[in-house]
């Protein structure tokens, strides 16, 4: 009887549950394999991420160096156009004193004509004086 029972449960494990477990064994394969294809992409994709991180902090830092360079070159900026407001007025200032030395030797000629024609004036006044003086 014992060997009727265990022959009828081989016959059973055979026909039904072998390929049953064959299948299970196949689809945990399958699954298996898609897992490994999945973990693979996740693999790919977390290098991608920390790649991306890794050129976000390098972008980060080049912004901040571009930051401090653009500050450096506005405060020189500032101080060249300082320079340049002092160049400025100093240029009006030249200019002013260039407009007024040209216009002083024309004056200046002016009045030494001026002064020249009164001299003339004088002396011929006091020609005038000393002739009548030495009339009297």
């Amino acid at each position: 009887m014992k060997d009727d029972i265990s022959a009828a449960l081989l016959a059973f494990y055979g026909k039904i549950l072998e390929p049953e477990f064959r299948s299970i064994k196949e689809k945990l394969n399958e699954h298996d394999d898609k897992f490994n294809r999945l973990f693979d992409h996740i693999d790919a994709v977390y290098q991608r991420l920390e790649r991306l991180e890794e050129e976000y902090h390098l972008i980060v830092h080049a912004i901040e160096r571009l930051e401090d360079r653009m500050e450096k070159l506005e405060s020189r900026m500032e101080r060249i156009e300082g320079r340049m407001d002092k160049f400025e007025g100093r240029m009006e200032r030249l200019e002013k004193a260039v407009a007024v030395s040209a216009y002083k030797p024309d004056k200046l000629q002016k009045e030494i004509a001026s002064m020249k024609t009164k001299i003339s004036d004088l002396q011929k006044r006091l020609e005038q004086l000393e002739k009548k003086a030495a009339r009297a």
